[in-house]
């Protein structure tokens, strides 16, 4: 959910495909939040296709949760979905309701779609104590693959963060996405993190003027 990039105009997310193909999210009102370009999100969600099936998944900076619920869609076993904008909430909380309506006409399991309402740094910081303390509450199972969308600002601070939590909590081979603009992902030299948290990283990919940056635990 980064803020103040223009998305395209007019229409709303939409879902490319699986078992809520076709179905039209919403979106929080005003410019107060970004959602991730559409063909971005196709690309990324096209490229670790083959992973979704059965994966556990998290959507940090959520906003409309237009990635976690395109995964979930495709074949994720589950997500968990941290965002702390009242009007985002708003959103995720509608399009979940409409996600566990359309499991309901299917005649299929409505799969776990947890929502933390609070802010991601915390979160994270949290997860790890409880880890750190042998409790984990906030992760009581690995996942397999963390997409990140913070607003581009934050990208500096959240990242050791980031890095720490998915050294803990992404499965084995298990991927952390993250989505930045380009003076960012300059600025950071993310290279030089691949040996930081147990990750190794994957790919540095081009979207426009977005970058998303791929580590996988070794």
């Amino acid at each position: 959910m980064a803020r103040h990039k223009k998305d395209e105009p007019g229409s709303p997310p939409v879902i490319s495909s699986g078992i809520f193909r076709g179905m039209k999210l919403k979106t929080p009102p005003g410019s107060g939040t970004r959602p991730t370009l559409a063909k971005t999100r196709a690309a990324v969600i096209n490229s670790v296709q083959g992973l979704l099936e059965g994966a556990r998944t998290c959507d940090l900076f959520a906003g409309s949760g237009a990635v976690g619920i395109e995964a979930i869609s495709r074949g994720a076993a589950s997500c968990v979905f941290v965002e702390k904008d009242p009007s985002a909430l708003s959103a995720l909380t509608a399009n979940l309701a409409e996600c566990q309506r359309r499991c309901a006409t299917q005649g299929l399991n409505v799969p776990p779609m947890p929502v933390v309402r609070g802010d991601v740094m915390q979160y994270l910081q949290r997860s790890l104590h409880d880890l750190q303390q042998g409790s984990n509450s906030q992760n009581d199972s690995l996942f397999d693959l963390i997409w990140v969308d913070p607003p581009y600002a934050m990208v500096a601070a959240i990242l050791p963060d980031l890095l720490k939590f998915a050294e803990e909590c992404l499965a084995e081979r298990g991927l952390v996405l993250l989505e930045s603009g380009s003076s960012q992902a300059d600025a950071l030299n993310f290279p030089e993190h691949s040996g930081l948290a147990g990750l190794t990283l994957k790919s540095e990919k081009k979207y426009g003027g977005t970058f998303i940056t791929t580590w996988q635990k070794k």
